[in-house]
């Protein structure tokens, strides 16, 4: 039980209601508050061209109207849906259809599928980071997770976190003064004016106070520095 239901039930208990269909309502309100998974179906989609193509979509659970990525409700009952971020077999279809096709496993270089060549280095599921389990395993789990916009990378910024993490230093956060980005060997709390860790385990980059402007003070959480290392795109000099 959720605590939507659990409201809804000490609200039956404990209060009154002038109509049993004013119970109705309320109970009404409540599930359409309770996130639903969407259900997947076609729709025709027009090309720039006019071509109709079928596509996948996703619809309402309560009233199967078109749902958009992004939408909080659906505009024509007010169910909440649950789970509407792409995944990566969404972001993909294309790229993962034509590895199937050609009836070879996949493989994760540079965040994008491609076709397993036997080559470990650089794929997303290469045993020698830990994780043991089979390339299958890894890829139909990589496959339904949560499509991430790479981070870009200058090659600078790259070598730099490569760098760090030989140093055992784990995270990067940046202070309030806004300038500088600090890095830590264990997960920082984020204090007043600065982040902190109880072992003082932090290194200044003052030196390089132009680097990596996508981490910024009003940030929750520090940054992991694996995780952008397993997100990321490098951007050489003269690229967009």
């Amino acid at each position: 039980m959720n605590k939507y239901e659990k409201a809804f039930n000490h609200l039956r208990e404990h209060a009154s209601f002038d109509t049993v269909d004013e119970m109705i309502d309320i109970k009404e309100l409540v599930e359409k508050a309770i996130p639903k998974k969407p259900l997947l179906a076609f729709a025709d989609g027009v090309t720039v061209d006019g071509s109709i193509v079928r596509r996948t979509a996703l619809v309402c659970p309560s009233c199967q109207s078109l749902l958009i990525e992004g939408q909080k409700y659906c505009h024509s009952c007010g169910q909440k849906p649950g789970g509407l971020k792409m995944k990566n077999f969404e972001k993909y279809e294309k790229e993962i259809k034509e590895i199937v096709n050609q009836n070879k496993p996949i493989a994760v270089v540079n965040n994008k599928p491609c076709v397993c060549e036997g080559k470990c280095t650089g794929c997303k599921f290469d045993k020698s980071k830990g994780d043991m389990r089979g390339c299958i395993v890894k890829a139909f789990e990589w496959l339904y997770e949560e499509y991430k916009e790479p981070i870009k990378l200058s090659r600078l910024e790259f070598e730099l976190l490569k760098c760090l993490k030989g140093e055992k230093l784990e995270y990067l956060a940046r202070d309030k003064c806004k300038v500088y980005v600090h890095a830590y060997g264990t997960k920082p709390q984020k204090g007043n004016l600065g982040w902190f860790t109880e072992i003082r385990d932090c290194c200044c980059m003052s030196l390089f106070s132009n680097c990596f402007k996508f981490i910024k003070w009003e940030d929750e959480e520090p940054y992991k520095i694996q995780d952008i290392l397993d997100n990321c795109e490098v951007v050489e000099d003269g690229e967009a």
